[in-house]
């Protein structure tokens, strides 16, 4: 009877020593999982700031882009035109 007694106490303690590395084993996987969620969660975050940033930066450099076309435009009609009236008096001098 004794014999039975002291091998069940063992298995006893050998089940609750496997049960207490679980729940060590849990509780990291735990405490592991909750610091990887703030750090994607951080990150994320980090990364939407420089995304509106980025996007931003694209509005004002397609505005800008906007303005140079136009300011081309403008100067190339300019061009023309001093082009026209440069070509004109050429042959007006020619002429005389």
């Amino acid at each position: 009877m004794d014999e039975l007694t002291a091998k069940v106490t063992a298995d006893g303690e050998a089940e609750a020593k496997a049960y207490k590395e679980y729940f060590e084993w849990c509780d990291e996987v735990n405490t592991n999982t909750k610091f990887a969620i703030e750090a994607a969660t951080k990150q994320k975050e980090k990364l939407e700031a420089t995304i509106g940033e980025a996007t931003s930066d694209i509005q004002v450099a397609s505005s800008k882009i906007e303005e140079l076309a136009a300011d081309i435009s403008s100067a190339t009609a300019e061009l023309e035109k001093s082009t026209a009236i440069r070509k004109k008096e050429h042959e007006d001098f020619v002429a005389a």
